[in-house]
């Protein structure tokens, strides 16, 4: 395959048939009309205000074992995860 690719007029033909078909698909797009543009759904969202403390709060109310499981199963994540690295 690499043949191919080093004669200069291969690549060429290649390139103007990829230009050819650009233009082609630039005339299929003639009766194209774009309407106006609407917000997404994430512009419409109403911002919240969460101080620090109300945060640690919300970390408290976890129970203990929950928080020890989380982090295990993260830590035998990144451990397979690591794994899969060659050395």
């Amino acid at each position: 395959m690499r043949h191919i690719f080093k004669d200069k007029r291969f690549i060429l033909l290649l390139a103007a048939i990829a230009v050819v078909i650009l233009l082609l698909l630039a005339a299929g797009l003639r009766s194209l009309q774009f309407g106006e543009g609407r917000p997404l759904g994430i512009l419409q969202s109403i911002p919240t205000q969460n101080n620090a403390a109300d945060l640690m709060n919300q970390f408290e109310d976890v129970p203990a074992w929950k928080q020890g499981a989380f982090w295990a199963l993260l830590l035998i994540l990144l451990v397979l995860l690591a794994s899969l690295l060659s050395p």
